[in-house]
This record gives C-alpha cells, sequence and structure tokens, in this order.
C-alpha cells in the first residue's frame, strides 16, 4: 500500500530527484513542523554521515541554526540554561 503523509501535513514540491549520496558544502534542512510548539520543533540531534558511513563532525564552526536564539530570550525564561 502507498504511504499517506500525516494528517493536516503541508507536501513540499520538489523539482529535482535527491541522489542517494549528495555531496557539496551545504546541506540546508526545512523543519516544517513544530509538533505545536510556538518556539521549537524537537529536534535534540543530528548527524550527518559520509559515503563511508563514517560520522561528519558538526561544531559551531560549520553548523548553524536561524533564528539564532535560546529558550533565555523567551518572555519569562530569561534565567533558563538552554
Amino acid at each position: 500500500p502507498a504511504v499517506r503523509p500525516p494528517p493536516n501535513s503541508c507536501p513540499i514540491p520538489q523539482q529535482y530527484v535527491t541522489p542517494l549520496f549528495p555531496s557539496g558544502h551545504i546541506i540546508k534542512f526545512l523543519l516544517t513542523s513544530t509538533w505545536s510548539d510556538p518556539h521549537y520543533i524537537g529536534l535534540n540531534g543530528l548527524q550527518i554521515f559520509d559515503a563511508y558511513d563514517r560520522p561528519i563532525p558538526l561544531h559551531t564552526g560549520n553548523a548553524s541554526a536561524a533564528p539564532l536564539s535560546s529558550v533565555a530570550s523567551l518572555p519569562g525564561s530569561s534565567s533558563d540554561p538552554r
């Protein structure tokens, strides 16, 4: 049977075929669901592997997120260490 998207999901049009082992200098993820949280998507980790199945180390020098803010920037959360 065909796989159906979850209810209330918005299909993202894709005009190309994603390669099995993409390569390049920039990998961009477009995360489209927040599970009803107005500020965060609930992503607690990201790991990228090379063509030999070895993890590619990520650090602040080669990864970023937008908007660049933390929990402490939310109203009433100024003392939150996250």
